[in-house]
């Protein structure tokens, strides 16, 4: 379901009577004390009046109110909260709840008298003997030796002579303070959450929105208006009267509503909902985590259309224009989960399915499903890990394979050479899709068929292995991604230790070529792979800033060999992914030439690995793996730049780095082309061998051929029910499509998809995203 995370499967069923989806019921029920107020839920008030216990509401203000609070699954089981007048003012005392009530009160007592001594009021002596004591309403004194947890009961007394007298009012709802996410926009609703709330839940206070003194609404939810453009939005909640309000002041004043017209105008292609229709949304809504890396990967993204609390709004509003029954979000912040996702949804009329699933590793973001809780239901969710093979039992024979191959799965999906990784990702998620559907139908669906759904961003093309396993339920041993992906290593055109080990050179050791064939042929591919990977990476930033669509790097460094000039440069941080003088060196290097910190005239030469764009849509048309050849999602060896530049010559320099990099690559190519000859020249009698000596899941097989290829087969007939868009994801330097809803052709037919933004709109401020589209 997404990069480098667990993947939320999730089957669907016709869109009957039940309206069913499947997802985990989770049931919460709160502690229960006699001596406590129930818990207040909305489901149990009138839709008029306040969302508090009656008894609150008919007791005399005119006494003092002591809140006592309860958490028995704290290790803190009880906190007072005393209104003490002046000059002591209000105290928060947190007291264990098996604690007597007798320490509670000396306690209590100690605090009264230091805050009447600090304010100046003396000594003890000046001020009197303080004493306090908890009463029944009678007057009658509670026993010292009762516990706390029994002792603080509703309409009990504290009285604290000669200061004050208090009524004690027993687990009233609080709110302790209240944050809007999202920015004051006219026509984007804001939907504040509560903070430190206890007994109660958001939907129970009483809200107050104020443009400037102005009461404007009094619902939760409110979306400002033209009449408040230019005026500063606030919100107040209460809990329950006498308690407190918590208020929140927006930092900005209420801006316009942005144009989106291009966005507005798609949403409308959709039409009207077909009744009796399931309609499914999938949006990689870009998590804010990875922003410190946007200058670098967006440098047209301006700073304000970067902004995460105007993102938001912009994604929420096209969620609400195409109004999914379904709706499956990537990259969804964990931050921006509860504060903003959650009670913007669900304003919305979207209940969560499940939560949100988190991707392994240290960033925090994940995958999130919502669906329309006025027509469907969650029913059970189930998290499926995609760094670990699936738990099928016939699965264990393979899982040392899987593991050999996957050893770093958990940070891999996303990596555009990983491309046998995301095959067996894919898998897994379809295989687990496919069994909850199928103990679904068995225990609860009464053996009716239901149809199934899978969506997200699957980070492959139409002609990467990925796509064409999901689609065609099948890839062969002999398939050229098996190959491709087996010398793929993570970190092995890292830029980072490229830059560690160009500081770590000397003289002596410039000279020997970055290159160890210990290992056989397997091991010298993989040499030539991350080899490859750093010479398209370096051609590239060389030949862009020689044509001026990248900046140079600014270092002034000054060395009498050009191994001294590089060093200098990456002292200073450089890399050959970001510095031409070091990307130069790494070039030069790399394919055997004479050391040096330029490569005069690159920019007017293709990489050999890329194809031209025509080229690539020749090869597109006839489909298959020719079509990597392009800047698509393939290893970097095949992303390369273009070049083409006119009026620049080639130096003697670039031409020699041409001939190098060409011979490179045709050796590889055919030592990957003899690798999938020999895994396809096995395939059959394995195959074979394997259907005879084991039965497999109906439809399902998974066969390890050699020591770098699988056969695979599925039994699921899925059809993309938006075809093949041109792109999904429309970057600087990248455009594809990545992002796929597949339904089962044997239950789900597609009746109409949402089109992809024109492509005016998307570069018109170079690319994706831009002000527009978020």
């Amino acid at each position: 379901r997404g990069s480098r995370r667990e993947g939320s499967t999730l089957a669907v069923g016709e869109v009957p009577a039940s309206r069913m989806l499947s997802g985990i019921s989770r049931i919460f029920t709160p502690c229960y004390s006699p001596h406590r107020f129930s818990q207040t839920r909305r489901a149990r008030r009138p839709l008029s009046g306040r969302r508090c216990p009656p008894t609150v509401l008919a007791m005399p203000m005119a006494e003092g109110v002591v809140d006592a609070r309860f958490a028995p699954c704290e290790d803190i089981g009880l906190t007072i909260d005393v209104p003490f007048p002046p000059p002591i003012g209000p105290k928060l005392l947190q007291r264990p709840a098996d604690e007597p009530l007798g320490k509670c009160l000396l306690r209590m007592k100690a605090t009264a008298e230091k805050g009447l001594k600090k304010r100046g009021k003396g000594t003890k002596d000046d001020v009197g003997e303080v004493t306090v004591r908890l009463e029944e309403p009678d007057g009658t004194a509670v026993a010292d030796d009762v516990l706390n947890s029994d002792a603080w009961c509703h309409q009990r007394r504290l009285v604290v002579s000669p200061i004050a007298s208090f009524r004690v009012r027993v687990d009233a709802p609080y709110v302790a303070a209240v944050a809007v996410a999202g920015r004051p926009v006219v026509g984007y609703p804001l939907v504040p959450v509560g903070a430190g709330l206890r007994f109660c839940e958001d939907d129970d206070l009483e809200w107050t929105w104020y443009a400037d003194d102005d009461v404007v609404g009094v619902d939760r939810a409110y979306t400002p208006t033209v009449a408040d453009v230019g005026r500063v939005l606030s919100v107040r909640a209460v809990a329950v009267a006498g308690c407190p309000p918590a208020e929140f002041v927006c930092p900005r004043a209420v801006a316009p509503a942005p144009s989106r017209p291009a966005a507005r105008a798609r949403a409308s292609e959709l039409g009207e909902r077909n009744e009796g229709a399931l309609r499914v949304m999938t949006y990689n809504v870009l998590a804010d985590a990875y922003s410190h890396t946007w200058k670098e990967l967006y440098p047209y993204l301006s700073d304000e259309a970067a902004d995460a609390e105007y993102r938001l709004l912009l994604a929420m509003e096209d969620v609400r224009m195409a109004s999914p029954d379904v709706v499956a979000l990537q990259e969804v912040d964990k931050k921006w989960y509860d504060a903003f996702w959650v009670p913007q949804m669900r304003a919305a009329g979207y209940v969560p399915a499940g939560g949100l699933t988190e991707k392994t590793g240290l960033t925090r973001e994940g995958c999130a499903t919502f669906c329309r809780g006025d027509a469907w239901r969650p029913a059970r969710t189930e998290e499926t890990g995609l760094n670990t093979p699936g738990p099928m039992p016939e699965e264990r024979d393979t899982s040392d394979w899987v593991s050999s191959q996957l050893h770093l799965a958990h940070a891999l999906f996303f990596h555009p050479g990983a491309v046998h990784l995301r095959v067996m990702q894919a898998r897994w998620l379809l295989r687990h899709a496919d069994c909850l559907r199928r103990r679904w139908v068995e225990v609860e669906g009464g053996g009716k068929e239901v149809g199934l759904v899978v969506c997200g961003d699957f980070n492959g093309e139409p002609f990467d292995g990925v796509i064409r396993f999901v689609r065609e339920s099948v890839l062969g041993a002999g398939d050229g991604d098996w190959a491709l992906g087996s010398v793929f290593r993570w970190g092995g055109t890292s830029s980072r230790q490229a830059a560690k080990e160009l500081r770590a050179l000397t003289p002596e050791t410039e000279s020997v070529r970055p290159r160890s064939f210990v290992g056989g042929a397997v091991a010298e591919l993989e040499e030539t792979q991350q080899r490859l990977g750093r010479m398209a990476g370096s051609w590239r930033v060389v030949s862009e800033v020689e044509r001026g669509a990248r900046s140079p790097c600014g270092v002034r460094a000054d060395g009498t060999t050009p191994l001294v000039v590089a060093q200098a440069h990456a002292e200073k941080g450089c890399t050959f992914k970001t510095c031409a003088t070091v990307a130069a060196y790494t070039l030069r290097r790399d394919a055997g030439m004479s050391s040096g910190v330029s490569v005069d005239g690159l920019s007017a030469l293709r990489w050999p690995g890329a194809a031209t764009a025509e080229e690539r849509e020749r090869e597109a048309a006839g489909g298959g793996e020719a079509s990597r050849s392009g800047n698509g999602n393939g290893p970097e060896w095949a992303r390369g730049d273009e070049g083409g530049v006119e009026g620049v010559t080639p130096s003697d320099d670039a031409l020699a780095a041409l001939a190098a990099t060409t011979r490179e690559l045709e050796n590889h190519r055919g030592g990957l082309e003899r690798m999938r000859d020999d895994a396809a020249g096995l395939e059959d009698e394995i195959v074979a061998r394997a259907y005879a000596t084991s039965m497999p899941s109906p439809g399902w097989l998974a066969v390890p051929v050699g020591s770098s290829a699988m056969h695979l087969r599925h039994p699921l007939a899925l059809v993309s029910a938006c075809g093949y868009p041109e792109f999904t994801n429309y970057v600087g330097g990248f455009a594809g499509s990545l992002d796929y809803v597949w339904c089962d052709s044997s239950a789900l037919a597609s009746v109409a998809s949402m089109p992809m933004p024109p492509l005016e709109s998307v570069t018109a401020e170079t690319a994706l995203p831009n002000s527009e589209f978020p």
